[in-house]
């Protein structure tokens, strides 16, 4: 209890240097970056850029091709090219635009493209990429096809192409080189000495072109924007070169061999590295990383609803080796960002025991700021999706709800009596299932990892006799979904928190979970990332 009552009086310990205007240091999920140094693609943006343009022959894609006069170093095996340069590629895919950024590189003597950030609209293809080929991929609106290429980020025009209908010179160019990309796992203990866990894996994507590349007029083109300043960060020279590409399949993922995850490291965070503007290896995010000892969401309201339902229930949404309560108990938290919407968020919790102690396993979060929440899903395991979650507090009474696409899936309210009780300190061990490559480009494998939270505030005293809570079945015929699995739910306690601080300390990876997508699909709405057009099956599948 000693430490317990330190943390109270100590205060959270702020990044290094002056805090800048609009940073938020910790986001919903965790994260230890910047809130405007991790969203280096921006928001989606919801509104529409207007009508197609008139299509550039049989064509639906545009490469622009960079010189470069300060390319980075590369990650091994990958090597620099006689001639650095940058290219930026736009597709009208079969699931909607992309817009790619490469590095150009060589490996085993053969030209290829290192991606640095994609950008497309589709949050359903940037899990896919992310999760199952570990690309660097953004949210972003992308026009692509036709006379004009533009790609959006957080609501202002960062790039865009203009090309004249008549520049196509009818002469062939170079088909794309395939992609190179790593497949690694960040530790969830960030302040650990080496930040990949096991080893790399090189993969190759790769897709024939439908139809031959052709070389355009670069008179009929005209370029504009610096996309995030990715191109001066990489000192571009250009547009050297034009090229109209064809419809292009879905680039399938090859195996090529293990790296070491020393030859990885300083290019280990390029998935959450921040905009073009700062270094794109991430190694300066190591540093403040590794001086964190703890993560602290600010200025937050929790509260926190302890309930008892069907067992039965609750154990089909907990892997082995964690063992579901035979109680039954569940933790619904919503926490409300007093200065910043953005920390809004809600979590269903299931009480286990992992290790032989006892844990709450995040069964869902769901949170309507999605921006910067890969680094908690992808290394920690948070269960992340879009959502939504209410919590108000009046001078005698709270409410939180929890909502999701317009339906109610959780609603509980209480009253207190009497002045707070002062401030007052909660924990909890939070367990998590996290995904890691799996050998050789195989399907993912499962990891447990266990992270200790705790959260203060000025406590409300609620009366347990007045806590009256509900989860919304589920509709029949409706999709398997946590919330709506839970059934009949009976309160026994609840714990108000204003104007509070939680902190999350590094987390550590206990066990291996044999059966990954059963639990997995859930957070994934049903189609696991590595499955293409998978149907949901909630079936239990062996590492699936």
């Amino acid at each position: 209890m000693a430490a317990l009552r330190l943390r109270i009086h100590d205060p959270p310990r702020q990044w290094p240097g002056p805090r800048q205007p609009g940073d938020s240091y910790l986001l919903h999920n965790g994260s230890v970056l910047g809130r405007r140094r991790f969203l280096a693609g921006g928001l989606a943006i919801p509104a529409s850029l207007g009508a197609r343009p008139r299509q550039l022959g049989a064509h639906r894609g545009l490469r622009l091709e960079f010189g470069a006069d300060r390319p980075p170093d590369l990650p091994q095996p990958l090597r620099a090219p006689a001639e650095p340069g940058v290219v930026v590629e736009f597709r009208e895919t079969a699931h909607g635009p992309v817009c790619s950024l490469g590095l150009r590189a060589a490996l085993r003597g053969q030209p290829c493209l290192m991606p640095v950030a994609i950008w497309t609209p589709s949050a359903r293809d940037r899990q896919r990429a992310r999760e199952a080929f570990h690309l660097p991929t953004l949210p972003g609106e992308v026009v692509a096809g036709g006379n004009r290429w533009a790609v959006t980020l957080a609501g202002r025009l960062s790039f865009s192409a203009l090309v004249s209908p008549a520049s196509t010179t009818g002469k062939p160019a170079a088909p794309t080189p395939r992609w190179a990309t790593f497949r690694h796992a960040l530790s969830p203990d960030w302040t650990a000495d080496r930040l990949v866990t096991g080893n790399a894996q090189l993969c190759s994507l790769e897709a024939p072109d439908a139809a031959p590349p052709a070389a355009l007029d670069m008179a009929g083109v005209q370029v504009s924007g610096r996309l995030d300043g990715w191109l001066g960060q990489f000192g571009a020279i250009g547009p050297t070169a034009a090229v109209a590409l064809a419809l292009r399949p879905d680039r399938p993922s090859r195996f090529v061999q293990e790296v070491g995850a020393l030859a990885l490291e300083p290019f280990a965070l390029r998935n959450y590295g921040g905009t073009g503007e700062s270094r794109w290896t991430g190694a300066d995010k190591r540093e403040e990383m590794g001086a964190r000892s703890e993560l602290v969401l600010p200025d937050i309201l929790v509260a926190s609803v302890d309930c008892v339902t069907d067992a039965g229930n609750l154990s089909a949404w907990i892997p082995p080796p964690c063992r579901a309560d035979p109680s039954g108990a569940v933790r619904v938290m919503t926490i409300r960002g007093l200065r910043d919407p953005k920390l809004d968020q809600a979590w269903l919790f299931a009480r286990c025991a992992i290790e032989g102690r006892p844990a709450w396993y995040a069964v869902s979060h769901l949170a309507a700021a999605l921006d910067g929440s890969e680094f908690g899903r992808e290394v920690l395991g948070y269960p992340t999706k879009g959502g939504a979650s209410h919590v108000q507090i009046g001078a005698n009474r709270f409410l939180c709800s929890v909502q999701r696409g317009g339906t109610s899936l959780f609603q509980a309210h209480g009253s207190y009596g009497g002045f707070s009780t002062g401030t007052s300190l909660d924990e909890m061990l939070v367990a998590t299932l996290r995904a890691t490559p799996g050998p050789r480009g195989d399907p993912p494998l499962g990891e447990i990892a266990l992270q200790q939270w705790f959260y203060q505030g000025l406590r409300k005293p609620v009366s347990r006799q007045s806590i009256a809570a509900s989860f919304a079945p589920g509709p029949a015929g409706a999709a398997r979904e946590a919330w709506t699995s839970i059934g009949q739910a009976h309160p026994y306690h609840a714990s108000i928190l204003d104007g509070g601080t939680m902190q999350r300390l590094p987390a550590r990876v206990v066990a291996g979970a044999a059966t990954l997508g059963h639990y997995y699909r859930d957070r994934c709405d049903g189609a696991l990332p590595w499955e293409e057009d998978a149907p949901a099956d909630p079936g239990n599948r062996s590492r699936a």
